[in-house]
C-alpha cells in the first residue's frame, strides 16, 4: 500500500532548494496554531473540477479536519480519529514554487487566515483559521497598534504579554494560540 500511494505522488523536485533561514522561520512562524482543513477538488493536470460552491471548490471528504502546528511538526486529525503527523520542511523550485513537505505539497496560496494547498496527491485543500482565531487576532493586533503608538520598549512588551494572558483566561484564544501570539511578541523585532 506504501508503495503504490508512493507512486502516486508529486514528489519533491531536484531543483528544490530549501528556503534561506530567515524565510523559512517567518513561513513556520504562519503556520503555527490550529487550523480547520476544507477539501476542494481533486484537480486533474492544471485543470480543477468546479462545483456549485465556486470553482475549484466542492464537497470532498478529506481524511483530516484539522491541524495543529507546532514547531516543524504537523499534527493531523479528523472524523473517526484518524490522525498523523508531518514535518514541514520549506523548499521552493527553480520556477518559484514553494513546497511545504518532502511528498511535493505546494502552497498555491497564503493569506492573512488562509492557505490554499495542492497537496501531494493532486487535490486542493484550505486551511482556515476558526472565527474565534480572527477575532482574537484582530483584537491583539488593535491592542499592538495601541501598544505600539506609546514608547516602545520591555515595558510595551509586557502590556502586549498581559493582554494576550487575559485573552487567554477570558478563552478568547487557546493555549496554542496564546504559545503563537507570545513568542510573536517577544520576537517582535523581526518583520513579518
Amino acid at each position: 500500500m506504501g508503495f503504490v500511494a508512493s507512486k502516486l505522488m508529486r514528489g519533491l523536485p531536484r531543483d528544490a532548494q530549501p528556503l534561506p533561514a530567515d524565510e523559512d522561520r517567518q513561513i513556520l512562524d504562519y503556520f503555527q496554531g490550529s487550523w480547520e482543513i476544507v477539501g476542494m477538488m481533486q484537480t486533474t493536470g492544471s485543470v480543477v473540477r468546479d462545483s456549485a460552491d465556486g470553482p475549484g471548490f466542492g464537497i470532498k471528504r478529506i481524511a483530516f479536519e484539522k491541524a495543529l502546528v507546532q514547531g516543524n511538526k504537523m499534527f493531523l486529525s479528523g472524523a473517526g480519529g484518524k490522525s498523523q503527523t508531518q514535518t514541514l520542511v520549506f523548499n521552493r523550485g527553480r520556477d518559484g514554487i514553494l513546497y511545504c513537505d518532502a511528498q511535493g505539497s505546494i502552497i498555491q496560496e497564503m493569506q492573512e487566515f488562509q492557505v490554499i494547498f495542492d497537496n501531494a496527491l493532486g487535490y486542493k485543500l484550505l486551511w482556515r483559521r476558526s472565527d474565534a482565531y480572527q477575532a482574537s487576532k484582530q483584537q491583539v493586533s488593535a491592542a499592538s497598534g495601541a501598544a505600539s503608538s506609546a514608547a516602545q520598549g520591555p515595558s510595551s512588551k509586557v502590556e502586549k504579554l498581559k493582554e494576550l494572558k487575559k485573552l487567554l483566561d477570558d478563552g478568547v484564544l487557546t493555549q496554542s494560540e496564546f504559545q503563537v501570539a507570545k513568542t510573536e511578541v517577544l520576537n517582535s523585532s523581526l518583520q513579518y
